[in-house]
């Protein structure tokens, strides 16, 4: 209840985004169970419960890293305004589609749609920028603990990482129906960008997040790249506590977190990578099974280098 408390006070605006996401996951879910609504293949109101959730830990996350300024950042406050208005607004825009028996995202048929998508994309933009701005604040904030700058720093670097897949689905990559739309019938496409790359969205997915299981999908690694966000600090924090590697230096410490910051960033490009090559994450040939081995390499060398080391002089946390 303290951690709430705090969270509260230094980032209420924040909190308030949360709680609203928090309580309307149980809506959508009843909305997702009881009345489905078919949209690409799938549940629409999918979509909305897990940006939903998604925007409530990423709200959450942010108001975290502000209890550990010493002081009121301007630029922080600034930013945490702008990520606060662009969830309200990404979501409910999102709900709002569906509820319209329509996509979202894409979406340019109607006159209205592309109103509705432009908002999107313009609001996901400021935050995406407010992002980087959080960013700078924490690393040029010396007061913060140097371990727990360390991972948030990481974590909200690898998070804009993540964010590069975001301009690739809607600015880049295609569908082949929009494709042949343009270029064969020489008229606009109802929908322009696409998550799934070298075939059309709705096919064969996962469970739930609905990856494709037949191609390239950019989803994945926007995914895995926005919760380094939680992954990475957590990790720093489990290692302050003492719950993992005891007996080592707050160095020693340090270089682990850069080691998880550098690996979790090439995962997260390798997934990116993936998809674009038009590969499903479940089906990974051997360059990208290469790839994931040498990743893991090089985490078993440097975890077992820096545990190793007991040269390194303790320093501050």
């Amino acid at each position: 209840m303290s951690l709430i408390r705090t969270l509260w006070q230094h980032q209420r605006i924040l909190m308030v985004i949360c709680l609203w996401h928090v309580l309307i996951i149980p809506v959508v879910t009843l909305l997702y169970l009881m009345y489905p609504l078919e949209l690409n293949g799938v549940n629409g109101w999918v979509k909305p419960l897990k940006f939903a959730i998604s925007s409530a830990v990423y709200a959450g996350s942010i108001a975290w890293i502000a209890t550990l300024l010493p002081t009121t950042s301007r630029w922080y406050k600034l930013a945490a305004w702008t990520i606060a208005v662009s969830l309200l607004i990404e979501t409910s825009l999102i709900t709002l589609q569906v509820a319209r028996g329509t996509i979202s995202h894409y979406n340019i048929s109607t006159p209205l749609d592309t109103t509705i998508y432009s908002l999107m994309a313009t609001f996901i933009s400021m935050l995406a920028t407010a992002n980087i701005i959080c960013l700078c604040v924490v690393l040029f904030h010396k007061a913060i603990p140097t371990i727990i700058r360390i991972a948030c720093g990481w974590g909200l670097g690898i998070a804009v990482v993540g964010m590069v897949a975001g301009v690739l689905m809607t600015s880049v990559n295609v569908s082949p129906s929009q494709l042949r739309t343009m270029q064969v019938d020489q008229k606009a496409p109802a929908s322009y960008g696409a998550h799934s790359v070298g075939v059309d969205d709705g096919g064969p997915g996962l469970p739930f997040v609905g990856w494709s299981t037949v191609a390239g999908d950019l989803r994945v690694g926007h995914f895995v790249g926005l919760h380094g966000l939680q992954v990475v600090p957590v990790f720093a924090l489990l290692l302050i506590s003492g719950r993992l590697f005891r007996r080592n230096t707050p160095t020693q410490h340090q270089q682990l977190v850069q080691l998880v910051g550098i690996a979790y960033t090439a995962v997260t490009s390798l997934l990116i990578w993936q998809a674009w090559r038009g590969q499903s994450v479940i089906s990974p040939d051997i360059l990208s099974i290469g790839c994931a081995m040498a990743i893991g390499a090089v985490v078993l060398v440097g975890a077992w280098s820096i545990l190793r080391s007991g040269a390194a002089k303790p320093q501050s946390q």
